[in-house]
Order: C-alpha cells, then structure tokens, then sequence
C-alpha cells in the first residue's frame, strides 16, 4: 500500500521535489468533521484536538443547525455528535435521519457521559458506528475516528 508519506519520500528521492518545496501535511487530506455539542468547554477541547490532527471541524450547538449543515454540505465525512443535546437526545435525530445519512456515507459517532443500560439501549437503537463514553480520552477520539474513515495513523 502506498502511503502519501511514502510517495513524498519518494518524489524528494528522484529531486522531483526538494525538501523544501511540500512539508508532508501538503500530501495530507483533510477530513471534514461535523461536531454537534451544545457545551462550549467540551466543543472547544474537542475542536482543539481535532484541528491539531489535521481535521476541518465545523461545530453546531443544536441539531436543527446540524440538519441544515448536513443539507448544504456535500463534504462531510463523519459527524460526532454527543447524546444529550438541548434536553433532546441526538439518537432520535439520527434515527430520523438514517438513511439520507447513509446515503451521503456519513458515518456518526455518539459521545455520552450517561452509561447506565437504559441510555445505552437509546445509543445503540440508533446504530451509530461508534460510541465514546465522556470524557472522551483523545487517544480513544482520533484512533476510533480514523478507524471508522480508513485512515492510516502515521503520526
């Protein structure tokens, strides 16, 4: 399999390119993330770490603005939601909304602090790719992300 580290390396090997001319985040792809968290302290750590890897995060505080995000952009690749969203649990929404989700092929990932069975039988109804408990260790983030998008972790 080649890798864009590899292929840089490469290109710089036969002086098609010098050392100078493309760092490797010029070979790297940016993933587009919609973030769906009301809490501006958990949003913005999260933002944080996810920018810092390389993502393009747009964030929405509700999920009618993440409903109106996810029909005008045709670039998203995941959406991280967490469960608990304005007194409105998000898996009724991704219930809702399902199938023109796996349509566009985007995969979401659901965040919660609440672990009992009887929320965890509301997340898992929903079919989510993944679930996060909070607080979510950024280890756990970033490898269940690139996980579910294929992404090879090169760091």
């Amino acid at each position: 399999m080649i890798t864009l580290n590899y292929l840089s390396n490469e290109l710089r090997s036969k002086k098609i390119i010098g050392d100078t001319d493309f760092t490797d985040n010029d070979f790297m792809l940016t993933r587009k993330l919609l973030l769906i968290e009301d809490s501006s302290i958990q949003a913005k750590r999260l933002i944080f770490e996810l920018e810092k890897s390389g993502f393009d995060v747009n964030w929405t505080r509700t999920l009618s603005e993440a409903k109106k995000a996810i029909e005008a952009s045709k670039e998203i690749d995941i959406i991280l939601s967490d469960f608990e969203i304005e007194e409105e649990y998000s898996s009724t929404f991704f219930t809702i909304h399902r199938t023109y989700l796996e349509e566009k092929n985007i995969p979401f990932v659901i965040m919660s602090a609440h672990e009992d069975p009887h929320h965890l039988e509301i997340i898992h109804a929903c079919r989510p790719h993944a679930f996060l408990s909070k607080p979510v260790l950024n280890s756990k983030l970033l490898s269940t992300i690139e996980n579910i998008l294929g992404i090879k972790n090169e760091r």
